[in-house]
């Protein structure tokens, strides 16, 4: 996104937010398998700025992630032109495994970091108590 261009860049995924958000995140089931955007880096260095985990170093195949805010869980990695549809939301309560990393090129010294993850645990959610 640029002020010439104020659309963001389709690697680049907006944070999920709002009441819509936190209904999709109680709806996705546990152990759905998506695709997340984690942040952007420098292609010097693999720190993550802007991070959407817990994580402020790309994380690698392998390694257990958990989110600092509801993000978009896509049926896909970003193409040239669009981003995956979303199919869920995971949040502060998930633990994901990251299965895949991908880079995308936003500019000659930036880069989107996106990775393919499973959600590990996911806590079932309370009874619902109707007040008297």
């Amino acid at each position: 996104m640029t002020a010439a261009n104020p659309t963001p860049s389709p690697k680049v995924d907006p944070k999920a937010t709002g009441a819509s958000a936190d209904l999709l995140a109680n709806l996705t089931p546990a152990s759905a398998s998506g695709y997340i955007f984690l942040g952007t880096a420098t292609t010097s260095n693999k720190q993550l700025h802007g991070a959407t985990t817990d994580r402020v170093i790309i994380p690698s195949a392998g390694d257990s992630i958990t989110p600092l805010t509801d993000v978009h869980l896509r049926d896909g990695y970003p193409s040239q032109t669009e981003l995956g549809q979303v199919i869920g939301i995971v949040d502060q309560t998930d633990l994901l495994k990251v299965q895949d990393i991908k880079t995308y090129a936003l500019s000659k010294n930036a880069q989107a970091v996106w990775a393919h993850v499973t959600i590990l645990e996911r806590p079932s959610p309370g009874p619902t108590t109707v007040p008297r």
